[in-house]
């Protein structure tokens, strides 16, 4: 397998999130780029990323062509690939991951589907393929990818993982989509049986699992009287289950819906799984399609996917409040068909799912969809996927281009887009976050047909263009721990040079001037300065995340430090 890099046909621009000063304004930068080759028509689909700063990936390929198998990918920090283990079942039949999450361990779970008899089995709930098509969930050994868990999970006909989540405590929560009349489920059941007899509709199901895979502790149905399809699963601040997909069904269960209808729809159960908390759906008249949910840490819902609708719902000063997909080759070319002419979506919801916060389109007069999101601690959305359009992102070709777009948290605009020229049909699939909220890894395929391809993005904060005959930067660090209470003991280091005036300030989340620590002209050195969480008045200030920018000799840095009270 080969390992590549490649700096080139990469469009970066960061305008600074949160702290919209020109003087912020350098780029982020790939720390890394990974191809993983020799696996026909591969695809990343799914990404994690331990606190080390390891990558796991889920990807599909082709065997022999034809078949689909599932392949998961171990990369160091640097990129380099630490161990590939593919997973192959029957010939003639199909593997396919979907879902990944990390436990406390480190350790890596996904879901999935399978058609194989002989998917590997290993301490299963079930041993036995009892349907066309069953999902799966598998735990593999962070140290060398060694499956020690593996099951099936299913009933009589079709059934499939979409997505799953690791919580603190261990327990592991996957949602998927059955057709099955007697999947398994448990005595507290939300919904104890199918919504349709027969095999006829598809619905959502809910499963919590022990930490150690060996008991079912939850399971339920979830939907209407047509078909549901689930795309993500995660458990919010408060331990309730929130999970999100699509619905054509009318009489889907609904709690003070934003609208009613059938489109996407996200969904709260509470921890138990007895109360339906709130469930709305969202769309507009055309042909509407989830793709990836998020949550922040106040529970706030993020939804991202791609529309044909040019109703979608969007919000005032959002970033894009209009459809600008291509709606002549909607309605003239390929009907019946979702090419040719969507726009993707981002929307974050309330926390009680009852309005939203902010909705927009992201996209331009071709084809554009975003197929994953990951919020960070600040509530600035990163949402990945691919784009044809040159008047969205200036780098259409006949392929897809992966596309990584952040979002201000107001989401009336972009801090940065970057793109990634893939020469593949495929694109970008997945995204998520470092441990300090600040590195983004995505994955998806380039080359053609297609190889895996994993990004480290990195960068665009606290850093600043060197300046001409200073071999050394300025530099600013917060005292450890962060987040602190009381005194903040802000530390910083002139290098040695021309005198030149230096200014400290600090800044709230909003952009707004707070107070400032240092005004005039300093000794090289290091410098430590206290801030006691007062303003420029000496009124305390609220809790929450404060930015320090230091201006010296034509540089710029900032770090940012969370205040608690």
């Amino acid at each position: 397998m080969s390992h590549t890099r490649s700096f080139s046909g990469i469009a970066a621009l960061l305008l600074g999130c949160l702290l919209p000063m020109a003087a912020m304004a350098q780029g982020p930068v790939f720390d890394y780029e990974t191809t993983i080759d020799g696996y026909y028509l591969s695809d990343g689909n799914g990404i994690r990323v331990d606190a080390a700063g390891n990558a796991y990936v889920i990807a599909s390929w082709y065997e022999d062509g034809q078949h689909l198998d599932l392949l998961v990918v171990k990369l160091d920090p640097d990129g380099d690939p630490v161990w590939e283990v593919p997973i192959v079942g029957d010939d003639l039949q199909h593997d396919f991951p979907l879902g990944i999450d990390l436990d406390a361990a480190g350790d890596v779970w996904i879901t999935g589907r399978t058609s194989s008899e002989s998917f590997p089995i290993v301490n299963g709930l079930d041993d036995t393929l009892t349907g066309f098509t069953d999902a799966f969930v598998m735990k593999l050994d962070a140290d060398d990818g060694t499956i020690l868990y593996s099951t099936y999970l299913g009933g009589d006909y079709t059934d499939w993982g979409d997505g799953i989540f690791v919580a603190e405590t261990g327990e592991i929560y996957i949602v998927g989509t059955t057709g099955s009349t007697d999947f398994p489920t448990t005595d507290d059941a939300y919904q104890s049986e199918p919504s349709a007899p027969l095999y006829v509709y598809n619905d959502i199901f809910i499963t919590k699992l022990s930490p150690a895979g060996d008991e079912i502790l939850y399971s339920t149905y979830f939907g209407g009287f047509e078909d549901d399809f689930a795309t993500d699963i995660a458990v919010d601040p408060n331990g309730d289950i929130v999970f999100s997909g699509t619905t054509r069904a009318d009489d889907f269960p609904l709690v003070d819906p934003i609208q009613t209808g059938h489109s996407m729809f996200a969904s709260k159960l509470s921890g138990d799984g007895s109360t339906l908390l709130f469930s709305t759906v969202l769309g507009g008249s055309d042909n509407d399609r989830l793709r990836g949910m998020a949550l922040d840490a106040e529970g706030h819902v993020y939804l991202t996917g791609y529309t044909r609708s040019i109703d979608f719902p969007t919000t005032p000063g959002a970033f894009q409040e209009e459809f600008v997909g291509g709606i002549d080759a909607c309605e003239e070319g390929f009907p019946g068909h979702d090419v040719n002419c969507e726009d993707g979506f981002v929307t974050k919801m309330a926390t009680d799912g009852t309005g939203l916060i902010y909705s927009s389109f992201i996209g331009g007069q071709s084809v554009d969809k975003s197929t994953a999101i990951a919020v960070d601690e600040l509530g600035c959305a990163h949402v990945v996927g691919s784009t044809t359009t040159e008047d969205f992102l200036g780098s259409g070709n006949l392929f897809a281009s992966i596309f990584v777009t952040m979002f201000y948290p107001g989401g009336n605009d972009v801090v940065y887009t970057v793109t990634k020229q893939s020469h593949s049909a495929s694109a970008g699939h997945g995204v998520t976050l470092g441990a300090n909220h600040q590195d983004v890894y995505f994955t998806g395929a380039v080359n053609a047909p297609a190889d895996v391809y994993v990004a480290h993005l990195t960068g665009g904060t606290g850093s600043a263009p060197e300046v001409p005959g200073h071999a050394a930067r300025s530099s600013l660090a917060l005292r450890i721990p962060n987040p602190a209470r009381g005194d903040l003991a802000v530390r910083y280091a002139i290098p040695p040079g021309e005198a030149a005036p230096a200014v400290l300030t600090v800044y709230d989340i909003s952009g707004r001037p707070v107070r400032t620590l240092v005004e005039g002209v300093p000794t090289a050195g290091e410098h430590s300065i206290a801030w006691n969480g007062t303003d420029h008045t000496g009124a305390s200030v609220p809790g929450g995340v404060y930015f320090f920018e230091l201006r010296w000799n034509g540089r710029s840095q900032v770090q940012r430090a969370l205040l608690l009270r």
